[in-house]
């Protein structure tokens, strides 16, 4: 039977952006609830997990970044844009986050699990290397793939981006590499307008976005 992990804690519904905000918290709690329920929550494991290192970020961010998201850490409200809002724990969430990811990658390398699902918040795949963006803080599944490349030596990472908008920060993070192959399905030229046919990489990179 293949094992499948859930990486979930209530640190991600601490995450607040404010009323009536789109990334709201309700998305993730509702999933929670329903995998909780007995007849689901046995068909999975739920394993441990802590918040990124610093050079795990660093992988993908820069310091500047890291540093305007830490200084977030206790306010109630504050804007990294017009529309990505943090609150008092956004900074531990969106760390843990990016731990989850992490962890994950390790438990699927070293065999532990068969495959598994990061239901964390804040999300993540428009936060650029030096900017916050689009609800995005930092850029979970670049950092877990950066983290599978550099840790673990992996030379085909694949990312299959499903969502309405572009992940614009997760295809700049891989765009002149080819250690990462980056497909991206959205609806062009919707938020935040990248993602055009013709962007497909950069040297290294060419072809593989």
């Amino acid at each position: 039977m293949k094992t499948t992990a859930i990486f979930k804690d209530d640190l991600f519904l601490m995450h607040d952006p404010g009323p009536n905000h789109p990334e709201r918290i309700d998305r993730l709690r509702v999933i929670y609830d329903f995998i909780e329920k007995p007849e689901h929550k046995k068909k999975f494991v739920f394993p441990d997990f802590g918040p990124a290192d610093p050079e795990h970020l660093e992988q993908n961010h820069g310091d500047a970044l890291i540093r305007r998201v830490a200084d977030t850490s206790g306010r109630r409200y504050d804007y990294l844009d017009q529309d990505t809002a943090t609150s008092a724990k956004s900074y531990e969430a969106a760390l843990l986050a990016a731990g989850a990811v992490i962890k994950g990658v390790d438990l699927l390398m070293e065999g532990d699990i068969d495959n598994g699902f990061a239901l964390v918040r804040p999300p993540g795949h428009h936060a650029e290397r030096d900017r916050a963006m689009g609800f995005c803080l930092f850029n979970n599944i670049a950092v877990a793939a950066w983290h599978g490349a550099i840790s673990h030596n992996l030379e085909r990472i694949m990312i299959i981006d499903w969502d309405l908008h572009h992940g614009n920060g997760t295809q700049f993070s891989f765009y002149d590499t080819s250690k990462v192959l980056y497909l991206s399905t959205h609806q062009f030229p919707f938020y935040p307008g990248t993602g055009a046919l013709q962007e497909t990489g950069i040297g290294e990179g060419t072809g593989y976005t």
